[in-house]
């Protein structure tokens, strides 16, 4: 049984019957530094060891230490299931926004689990390579929908949400631009007292900011 796949979400991961669950991608780390570019320094911290629960702290360069700075907790991607606080993926990212910021960041991680483990021809390519992209990714959707468990429309309590701003960006290109616009729908008919802006960003993929973090349009957004 320990080698039996329940769920296989290649190429994210797999759920073994036996409870396991191994991790395809979002693996790699990076120790915490510091940037030369931006003058970020980076130090990881233990806030609840016994469930291996971590945290990376960004301080900005040339803070004064007789006065407090605003604190930006940033939870990591990977939908709560792969990748860390220790992740390459967000190092350039966070190094560029607690600079231009001027903020205290701290990267949230959660328990890690066991990861053992132009011309006519030319335009017809690029509709068919389109629509098999989307094709795979519609099939991976619903495949991957019933093990996901966290929806805000069903939440009782979001009304409650303890904040009173809320920005949401999407990107244009984004197979799952739709949720943000839900979640905004969500708050705005909920009760919530707050207010919500939805902001999409046309031509741009999903993480576009943490991809390519110093183009024109992941600077605009940090």
């Amino acid at each position: 049984m320990a080698d039996e796949i329940l769920h296989d979400f290649f190429p994210m991961l797999r759920v073994y019957k036996n409870g396991r669950i191994e991790r395809l991608m979002g693996v790699d780390i990076v120790p915490p530094s510091l940037d030369p570019a931006t003058g970020v320094q980076s130090k990881d911290v233990e806030i609840a060891p016994e469930i291996n629960l971590s945290a990376r702290i960004y301080l900005p360069p040339n803070a004064d230490p007789t006065k407090k700075l605003p604190l930006l907790v940033y939870y990591h991607g990977g939908g709560f299931v792969i990748g860390s606080a220790f992740s390459p993926v967000y190092q350039k990212h966070l190094n560029l926004l607690v600079a231009q910021a001027n903020v205290v960041r701290g990267l949230m991680a959660r328990s890690q689990m066991d990861r053992r483990g132009k011309g006519g021809m030319d335009q017809r390519i690029r509709r068919s390579e389109a629509a098999e992209e989307f094709k795979k990714r519609a099939e991976f959707s619903k495949k991957l929908w019933g093990f996901v468990w966290v929806n805000p429309g069903k939440d009782p309590n979001i009304s409650g949400l303890g904040c009173g701003k809320v920005l949401v960006y999407d990107a244009g290109k984004d197979y799952i631009k739709d949720r943000g616009w839900y979640y905004k729908e969500v708050l705005t008919n909920c009760g919530w007292k707050g207010e919500i802006e939805c902001v999409e960003v046309a031509g741009e993929d999903h993480v576009f900011s943490v991809n390519t973090p110093d183009n024109e349009v992941g600077m605009n957004m940090i």
